[in-house]
């Protein structure tokens, strides 16, 4: 029986050039009419990057942004 291959993925490089090529395909979305051919194609791209960070690293929403917390807007805190 023979051994399966193992990936040899820079996984640092490769969600780095995935980041970079989802970020132009939401620069196209931002700027086509929508609906149009490139507007769709662009967002068909930005589907296949996240379904292939998901894959690599099992984080469906890896590349996407994420809202920034400061304490003063913490609904946690206690008053003191």
């Amino acid at each position: 029986m023979t051994k399966p291959r193992r990936s040899t993925i820079d996984i640092h490089t490769t969600l780095s050039n995935l980041r970079a090529g989802r970020t132009g395909a939401l620069s196209v979305c931002m700027s086509a009419r929508i609906n149009s051919r490139e507007y769709v194609a662009a967002g068909e791209v930005v589907d296949a990057v996240d379904a292939l960070v998901a894959q690599l690293t099992g984080d469906d929403k890896h590349l996407h942004a994420s809202a920034h917390r400061t304490v003063s807007g913490s609904q946690n805190r206690k008053p003191g």
